[in-house]
């Protein structure tokens, strides 16, 4: 498991726990491709920071998780 802690605004996230868990795994991606299906998005689901939440954010925490 990857620990990458980021900030936004005053809280603490670590990058990938989209479901906001605690730990990112394969529960993170299903969060992640409800979100993007839905158009929506939660203040944990930008992974790659590019002040979106898409398809390139379900790519970017997929390499988070092959990366470990």
């Amino acid at each position: 498991m990857c620990r990458v802690a980021f900030t936004v605004g005053a809280a603490s996230f670590l990058r990938g726990d989209v479901n906001g868990d605690g730990e990112v795994g394969i529960a993170d991606v299903t969060m992640l491709a409800l979100l993007v299906l839905a158009q929506s998005e939660n203040i944990r689901s930008d992974v790659n920071n590019d002040g979106e939440t898409g398809i390139a954010d379900i790519t970017a925490l997929v390499n988070i998780l092959i990366s470990n």
